[in-house]
């Protein structure tokens, strides 16, 4: 312990020794001292409570952000969240992925989906012998199964996609890490609007909760349903302890003499021990296939209003917690870690809410397409212009007609005033004609007839003029 600072100001008075009278000031000073260092403790408990009213007082508001609902209001919304511990055990080999929105995820990655929503996504990897199966696993699941989600439209489709991506999942991570014993056990929840899809391999187990009065629905594995299909593929059940069996190859007990043989000769031994596994069905365990089969149990599920919470947990919980406990999912990981779990702890909790009774319990229908615009009235058409030609034919009649009935007047006076005149030339020629007829009547005749002849073309002349 480091030594405090007042021991450090004065040292020269506490060491000060010999003068009548020294001991007493000295004994003054040290208990100035220690009511200094009391008064420095008390305030240091002071602020250390001070700081833990704080943190208790932001850990609610935490919670209650993790505890929003999301999804769609008219079909279904949830909230969920996730706890884990690395408990007694020396290395975490557990991971958990939770997608809210596996719809936004697609888009992402340029994958739309056409499903109901909400689409999510729960799963928990319980890894075993190492942590890179559980890690490679939680990664990669979701870029296996979008693609295959995007081209399903019904209920078997999607558990053939959950199938076949575990499979596929599978079959990667024994190629690539072709050293690696590793292996996880799955639990995994599909949400697809107010359909659940369970699919489990291995150990762990899921829990769905029905009312008020605490039912309940639990999925767990079952090892003794696998017998007949392990030795099939070649392997067996071996019990390693009273009630306790475990998948092995047909040769294990050969194999493990051997190993036995060599280890006991000293000289090294090339063999590496015979390997067993207390799942029937993982991801990973090389050494293992195909008696460990990737191939998942999956439950189909319609959710109801009467169901309010699922639990998704490793086998480190289902160990020491029966199903009629898990009713109250919050403190899965606690509890079992108190009652003596030795294993990683990992759970995740998904809360329903649905919507009011009187609500529609479906999707509201799209608005409708707006209206295309009204296509803008024609212009109206211009009056019909008659052709050119016929225009000035009619503005030529009209001009004529006011012409004519200008002149009118002018002509009929035109007309007395030239019968008038020819009357009076007539008097005259007929006058002089009677006076060359006496002297000679063929002259006078002739004259006649050609004074006529020309009075006539005036009359003529002038006629066309007043036109």
């Amino acid at each position: 312990m480091a030594e405090t600072s007042y021991l450090w100001e004065e040292p020269e008075k506490l060491r000060s020794s010999g003068g009548k009278g020294a001991g007493k000031h000295a004994a003054s000073l040290l208990a100035q001292e220690v009511q200094l260092a009391g008064e420095a403790a008390e305030e240091a408990r002071k602020n250390r409570e001070s700081r833990a009213a704080k943190q208790s007082a932001v850990k609610p508001a935490v919670a209650s952000q993790a505890g929003d609902f999301v999804g769609e209001k008219q079909v279904l919304e949830f909230a969920c969240d996730a706890s884990f511990m690395q408990g007694r055990e020396e290395v975490h080999l557990n991971r958990h992925v939770v997608v809210k929105d596996l719809v936004a995820a697609a888009k992402a990655f340029k994958m739309p989906l056409s499903l109901e929503k909400p689409v999510a996504l729960f799963a928990v990897y319980d890894g075993h012998v190492g942590p890179k199966c559980s890690e490679f696993s939680a990664q990669n699941f979701h870029k296996k199964l979008l693609p295959r989600l995007c081209k399903t439209t019904t209920e078997e489709q999607i558990k053939d996609s959950l199938v076949q991506a575990l499979a596929d999942l599978d079959q990667e991570f024994v190629s690539k890490f072709r050293t690696d014993r590793s292996g996880c056990c799955v639990q995994l929840a599909l949400l697809v609007g107010r359909k659940l899809w369970l699919a489990q391999l291995g150990s762990g187990g899921a829990l769905l909760c029905e009312g008020d009065q605490g039912g309940f629905s639990a999925f767990e594995a079952d090892m003794e349903m696998e017998e007949e299909r392990i030795q099939k593929a070649g392997g067996q059940l071996l019990e390693v302890a009273p009630g306790v069996r475990h998948v092995a190859s047909a040769e294990f007990e050969q194999r493990l003499k051997e190993y036995r043989i060599q280890m006991a000769q000293g000289l090294g031994c090339t063999l590496a021990p015979p390997s067993t596994s207390p799942f029937s069905r993982a991801l990973g365990n090389r050494e293992l296939k195909p008696m460990v089969s990737a191939k998942p149990e999956v439950h189909v599920l319609s959710l109801e209003p009467s169901h309010t919470a699922l639990a998704l947990y490793c086998d480190g919980i289902s160990e020491v917690m029966s199903s009629e406990e898990k009713r109250a999912p919050g403190r899965l990981a606690q509890d079992a870690y108190n009652r003596g779990s030795e294993q990683n702890l990992t759970a995740i909790t998904v809360f329903f809410r649905f919507p009011k009774r009187g609500a529609r319990a479906f999707p509201e229908p799209r608005p409708a397409p707006p209206a295309p615009p009204a296509p803008r009235p024609a212009p109206p058409e211009p009056p019909l212009k008659a052709p050119k030609v016929e225009q000035r034919e009619i503005k030529a009649a009209r001009r004529e007609q006011r012409e004519q009935q200008n002149e009118a007047p002018q002509n009929e006076h035109l007309f007395i005033y030239v019968q008038n005149e020819e009357k009076g030339e007539r008097h005259l020629l007929e006058a002089a004609g009677q006076l060359f007829e006496d002297e000679d009547g063929h002259v006078a005749h002739e004259f006649l007839e050609e004074c006529a002849q020309g009075l006539r073309l005036k009359a003529c002349r002038r006629h066309g003029s007043a036109k």
